[in-house]
């Protein structure tokens, strides 16, 4: 999936989350460009991040039961 560039643009796509996970009973997965961030080292140049952008991203992965995976290796890659 991919989030689009303004935080207001993201909204609908949020919304087709809540819609798919109300219908889900089992495991998901959910793999993409978000295009936000929930702390604001994980976003190089750009605009500046900002406190309700992340807040908005985290209560949407607390309300999907959604949450980062993690990694080994270089962080942008």
């Amino acid at each position: 999936m991919y989030g689009r560039n303004l935080e207001t643009q993201r909204t609908p796509l949020w919304n087709d989350l809540v819609s798919l996970a109300s219908n889900l009973d089992d495991p998901w997965c959910v793999l993409g460009d978000f295009n936000a961030v929930l702390n604001p080292g994980e976003r190089i140049g750009g605009n500046e991040v900002t406190e309700s952008e992340m807040a908005a991203f985290e209560d949407c992965m607390a309300q999907y039961g959604l949450q980062e995976l993690s990694y080994k290796g270089a962080f942008f890659t």
